[in-house]
């Protein structure tokens, strides 16, 4: 489920790259039309098809693997930071 991404405090800086407008940051399960994008990135029929809808699909697989694994990192650094300062 989204999150924004200042809820990993200073930690989760690198999620603006991946947050949607609002800030929010999509996570595993979420659609692109969940969110705000600039100039409608992700914006096309996700039916899998050719042309522009399948470079749409697999921009937004893309965006999302990288989402996951920067939220997973920033989650990671979080943790570390809390047992070093409890």
């Amino acid at each position: 489920m989204a999150f924004h991404y200042t809820r990993l405090g200073k930690f989760g800086g690198h999620l603006r790259h991946y947050a949607d407008l609002n800030g929010m940051v999509p996570q595993e399960g979420d659609q692109p039309e969940d969110f705000s994008w600039p100039h409608d990135e992700f914006a096309a029929d996700f039916s899998g098809g050719e042309g522009y809808e399948g470079y749409a699909a697999e921009q937004w697989a893309e965006h999302l693997s990288g989402c996951i694994a920067e939220t997973a990192e920033a989650e990671r650094e979080l943790d570390e930071w809390r047992a070093r300062n409890v």
